[in-house]
């Protein structure tokens, strides 16, 4: 009974007020539910499964209308059909409850984090892996991009029922591939299509993908996008499989976008360590230098805290004290950004524990300034000088006490 007075709560608040009278182990009572949505007639199965997965599985909160927009998209279509999308007002009927809609950002979510936790616990979400749901997602979203390529780019409407998905799709779509470009059937094709011709057909998914990647406005982008190509979105999702593909065809794996940056050092600032792999085993440059920070691939990877990365490159002979022109080391950007692992494998490497920038800040002071309490510690016992003043005769103390650490 508890159970089903959540489901038919009416409002979220009345349905997280239930959920809170319900034991702490929902796992029974959230598979029964979906065990009910299985017995439903096959079309409002399906529209349930994609309706949980896509919310599940996003890389962010989607809008009812982006909800709406994917479930009318369907594989092969070559043109977008507004008559498929479903009725707003029966939209998650078929959920039983599992997904609600937030009034106050119409933005759609799972009833309870706790449902959240029990689908991160399972195989499978409705018989399908969640490698194939993701595969259905980038699928869908590249179908999508399509469509709205075949209107001329800039000139979409905000009204026009094309754009709806767009943003989405156009940023989103790689992470969803590389989380299933292992299995037979990932829309591999699909993909290089949009990169080799859709990019240049549909200029605003461009620059959308361009201002989430740079979190630059769209008036600041004109200096940056010319010189992106393929290999740096494909280094930028992490998808190796492309980036052999366009390897074997060619495309120029050292070329830098208007920062400087290669393909290699947006690899390692995201983490991809099978595309870093691939691209160093190609050839390219380890110790590339950008124009805009003067950082390296491996300073990237070690400011972002993707430890196997660092030891990759490291391990391939990357200089590991290298500097960026204000003297920047790795280990600084590591120990600023509190990466106690990185940190440690970077000592263990040879780093210098007391390298000093242009203003003689040490790893050391930039820990303790953020309060980074575990780097701090690791960097003392290392040996670090505690008392190491900087231009202005600052102390890591002093800079720790400024922040309240």
């Amino acid at each position: 009974m508890q159970v089903r007075a959540v489901l038919q709560a009416t409002t979220i608040r009345d349905r997280e007020e239930s959920l809170k009278a319900l034991p702490s182990d929902l796992g029974e009572a959230f598979a029964g539910t979906m065990t009910r949505i299985k017995q439903q007639p096959n079309a409002l199965f399906e529209q349930a499964g994609k309706i949980i997965a896509w919310i599940h599985l996003e890389e962010r909160s989607l809008t009812v209308d982006e909800l709406l927009c994917s479930l009318a998209t369907k594989d092969g279509d070559t043109s977008f059909n507004p008559r498929g999308i479903p009725v707003r007002e029966t939209l998650l009927n078929c959920c039983h409850g599992l997904v609600v809609v937030d009034q106050e950002t119409s933005t759609v979510r799972l009833v309870h984090y706790s449902f959240h936790e029990h689908l991160h616990k399972q195989d499978q979400i409705l018989d399908l892996t969640k490698a194939q749901w993701h595969s259905k997602i980038a699928c869908t979203s590249l179908t999508f991009l399509k469509f709205s390529s075949e209107a001329t780019g800039d000139t979409l409407e905000q009204n026009d029922t094309r754009i709806t998905l767009l943003s989405y799709a156009a940023t989103e779509w790689g992470h969803h591939l590389r989380r299933s470009e292992d299995l037979p059937d990932a829309p591999l094709k699909l993909a290089e299509e949009y990169l080799y011709v859709g990019l240049a057909n549909n200029p605003l998914s461009f620059r959308l993908l361009c201002k989430d990647i740079y979190y630059y406005p769209y008036e600041y982008l004109n200096s940056l996008i010319d010189d992106i190509t393929p290999v740096h979105i494909v280094a930028f999702f992490g998808i190796s499989r492309i980036m052999v593909d366009l390897i074997s065809a060619a495309w120029n794996h050292d070329s830098k976008d208007g920062y400087g940056q290669t393909p290699l050092s947006w690899a390692a600032r995201c983490g991809h360590e099978k595309v870093v792999k691939l691209l160093i085993e190609k050839g390219a440059a380890m110790d590339s230098v950008d124009t805009k920070y003067g950082q390296t691939p491996l300073s990237w990877a070690a400011q972002c805290g993707h430890e196997e990365v660092v030891k990759l490159l490291i391990e391939k002979g990357v200089a590991v004290n290298s500097v960026n022109e204000d003297d920047w080391t790795p280990l600084s950007w590591a120990a600023e950004n509190g990466h106690e692992k990185v940190v440690k494998l970077l000592i263990e490497k040879g780093a210098a524990v007391d390298s000093v920038n242009v203003r003689s800040r040490t790893p050391l002071s930039f820990a303790a300034q953020n309060g980074n309490e575990e780097v701090t510690k690791l960097l003392i016992e290392k040996g670090a000088a505690v008392d190491s003043v900087n231009v202005r005769s600052r102390t890591p103390l002093s800079f720790a006490a400024q922040n309240g650490n």
